[in-house]
């Protein structure tokens, strides 16, 4: 009998095992279809997963006043700049 859990499925996929590679081995080791709540855990899962992603590190800038743009020039900045005086940059 296998027991799933959400934080260790949730490990595993990131320790870079896919949600499908989990889906195949417990579907090799079964000897019947596997039950609809772990098709619905393991689809919970997968669209945990798919929210987030590593995109690398960045670098956090303070400002101490608000900086301005030119007009028409490409900012760096991911969020507007009346949103805060703290940005994240990409690298």
């Amino acid at each position: 009998m296998w027991q799933l859990e959400a934080g260790k499925l949730l490990a595993a996929t990131e320790e870079g095992r896919s949600v499908a590679e989990i889906r195949e081995f417990l579907a090799a080791r079964s000897g019947a279809p596997l039950p609809d709540t772990v098709a619905r855990l393991l689809g919970d899962i997968a669209d945990r997963c798919a929210r987030v992603h590593d995109r690398g590190l960045a670098r956090l800038i303070e400002c101490a006043e608000m900086l301005n743009t030119p007009a028409g020039g490409p900012s760096a900045c991911v969020a507007p700049m009346w949103l805060s005086t703290r940005w994240f940059l990409d690298q």
